[in-house]
């Protein structure tokens, strides 16, 4: 068996699975009530198109990773933890076609949530007779496919690197809480630490690089250098100020080294 079905074995599972249909619903539903918010704004005289990039970036920033991560870290650890991986394991294919057919597997299911809800959102948008900034728009959804790339090689990371589910939650909320709701102010709290706990006259140049470290600075790095000018102004997201290449380059350590790491970790342990 390659890895190839074992992606397909993990979108089947996951097909099945009601929590799937919950959250996509919920993804489309909060997206859709953005579009709704928006049009209605733009229709009455308060809003401009660029206003809708800036309510979805608002709310994909936390959701995306949040999906990624609750799908994702589960993928391995729940198997080996209730003996589905020693039957798995019983045919002739390696340690790594469970992990990268897990990781694949599952960012395509999250890519769907994700692609679904943005396409509610921007249907709302398009039906209540506003517009849609189409190039900002699809700006967003590829930064946030990336986005949700980066988290769910961490859920996959995560999932092969710990035996218990227990573990593997804890763990995960550790993930979401560090580096989607507290990464901006570590670079601070780092510099008033090195300081001699006393705030800095000026902020050191590696706090931004610092603050990059984080996927979802990364991709607002990205994000907001790639736009116009103008649009970038107006939706109100500053990035991190590192440059678009070292953004890059954190980015692709997270796709690719972390689920190696955890693989890794995985083949040279005992199920």
């Amino acid at each position: 068996m390659s890895w190839t079905r074992i992606a397909q074995k993990e979108i089947g599972d996951l097909r099945r699975n009601r929590q799937l249909y919950g959250m996509g619903v919920l993804f489309a539903a909060m997206f859709g009530l953005l579009g709704y918010v928006h049009a209605n704004s733009v229709n009455d005289g308060f809003g401009s198109p660029n206003e809708l990039i800036m309510l979805i970036g608002m709310l994909g920033m936390y959701i995306v990773p949040a999906v990624a991560l609750m799908l994702s870290y589960e993928s391995i650890v729940k198997r080996r933890h209730n003996g589905q991986l020693e039957l798995l394991l019983g045919f002739p294919h390696h340690r790594r076609d469970v992990v990268l057919g897990g990781y694949v597997g599952r960012f395509l299911v999250v890519a769907a949530v994700i692609v679904g809800g943005l396409w509610v959102c921007g249907m709302v948008v398009v039906l209540m007779g506003a517009a849609v900034p189409g190039a900002a728009y699809m700006t967003f959804l590829f930064v946030s496919l990336v986005l949700a790339l980066a988290y769910t090689a961490a859920g996959i990371a995560i999932s092969a690197s710990v035996r218990s589910p227990s573990w593997a939650s804890v763990t995960t909320f550790s993930v979401y809480l560090m580096f989607v709701l507290a990464w901006r102010i570590v670079p601070s709290g780092l510099a008033y630490l090195l300081n001699g706990f006393e705030r800095p006259a000026t902020s050191p140049w590696w706090t931004e690089y610092v603050m990059t470290l984080s996927p979802n600075l990364a991709v607002e790095e990205i994000f907001v250098r790639t736009l116009p000018e103008s649009t970038a102004e107006s939706i109100a997201l500053a990035g991190s100020g590192s440059g678009v290449e070292f953004a890059v380059i954190v980015l692709l350590a997270w796709i690719v080294l972390l689920p190696l790491a955890g693989y890794l970790r995985f083949d040279r342990t005992d199920l």
